[in-house]
């Protein structure tokens, strides 16, 4: 029982260490959305149309970012990948 323990963490410590770059993005876009949907950014100056385009599609970033981050766990490890880790 103890090395199946040890072979788990060594996949799940192992696929963290892959997707950490993953990871760090959607982390600070999950932030990063709701600050830039709730800020009134068409004061700042620049182009008003394009900050409210970002306003109103930020939230896309996320769903995909999200989605690339599922999908990439799923690619990390597949199912005959428990025979050589």
């Amino acid at each position: 029982m103890k090395n199946h323990v040890r072979a788990i963490t060594a996949i799940i410590r192992k696929d963290l260490i892959g997707l950490a770059p993953l990871i760090a993005i959607a982390f600070v876009a999950f932030f990063a959305v709701p600050l830039i949907a709730s800020l009134d950014l068409e004061n700042i100056g620049g182009d008003a149309g394009f900050w409210v385009f970002l306003q109103n599609n930020i939230y896309w970033l996320g769903f995909f970012l999200s989605m690339i981050l599922v999908i990439s766990a799923f690619q990390q490890d597949p199912a005959d990948s428990l025979n050589h880790d």
